[in-house]
């Protein structure tokens, strides 16, 4: 659970009534390890703790009629417009009386410095259900969004890169089921498979060098995730929706997260026509890729 949903859990635990919070804030909230303030029903602030003072890089006046909704100099919504102080999110829970939980808006500092928050809101009522202010709890998430958004763009990179291979290219999660297929991969099933619901192979069917069938869940690719290792030196022949057939040779890899988890797996089917270097050499790049991929990373 986030630290200030717990955190305001916590003060919410420790009320003893609306009012009382806010004439007073409760006790050891500048122990909490998250920005926490309050404002009454105008949105005039009543009191603050010193995270939410390094946040907002200023401590406002409590009390001063100019200091309204929140501490901090300027507001902005994610793609950059300007949020006036009566339009913040602890604005919209005072009018509304509903809860706000995970809003995320930009604040900037006096010195021009700018940070992400997210805020918690809950309205505060007396015990005739009128609303008589509110607490914020917010928290600094810059850096998490700036590693998403580091993460997305490795992700991207990664795809073109798979796109860009004249092989065959395929991936799936830890139970088989498709996830990412390149258009050689059409190319060489003849069809487009149906990502989140097919599972083990791109291919319409599947049979063996001699001719036998071979079931999808027997399929190397299958023996790969649910063994957990490279299966190599196997041939396949696919046979496309439209009857014709196509040998191949798959090379699927299981891949695994930071602590060894088994993620998913990829697999390159390169046609038999593919020999010597050529074959090599897709499978290195297969191998550099995959090494260096934000899957198996």
């Amino acid at each position: 659970m986030d630290d200030s949903v717990v955190a305001l859990n916590w003060v919410a635990s420790n009320l003893d009534s609306a009012e009382t919070i806010l004439v007073s804030p409760p006790p050891l909230i500048e122990l909490l390890p998250v920005a926490i303030y309050a404002c009454e029903a105008s949105g005039r602030l009543r009191w603050f703790n010193r995270r939410a003072a390094e946040l907002w890089g200023r401590s406002p006046a409590i009390g001063d009629p100019a200091e309204r909704f929140c501490g901090s100099h300027k507001i902005y919504s994610l793609d950059g417009k300007l949020i006036r102080h009566d339009e913040a999110p602890i604005a919209e829970v005072l009018r509304t009386g509903e809860a706000i939980d995970g809003k995320q808006s930009v604040i900037e500092r006096p010195d021009g410095t700018r940070i992400v928050a997210m805020d918690h809101i809950t309205p505060l009522k007396d015990a005739g259900g009128n609303v008589i202010g509110a607490i914020n709890c917010f928290h600094d998430v810059t850096v998490i969004r700036d590693e998403d958004r580091q993460a997305r763009e490795s992700e991207r990179q990664f795809r073109e890169l798979l796109d860009a291979l004249p092989a065959a290219i395929y991936t799936t999660d830890p139970t088989g089921r498709i996830t990412y297929y390149n258009e050689a991969a059409v190319t060489l099933a003849g069809r487009r498979p149906a990502l989140g619901s097919d599972e083990w192979c791109v291919t319409w069917r599947l049979y063996r060098p001699d001719g036998t069938p071979l079931p999808h869940d027997e399929c190397p690719m299958a023996i790969a995730l649910k063994e957990d290792r490279s299966v190599r030196g196997h041939e396949a022949v696919a046979e496309r929706p439209d009857g014709t057939r196509v040998p191949f040779i798959p090379y699927p890899t299981p891949l695994h997260d930071a602590a060894g988890n088994l993620v998913g797996a990829a697999s390159l089917g390169m046609r038999t026509v593919l020999v010597g270097a050529d074959r090599t050499a897709a499978l290195a790049s297969l191998d550099q890729i995959l090494a260096e991929g934000p899957a198996g990373g």
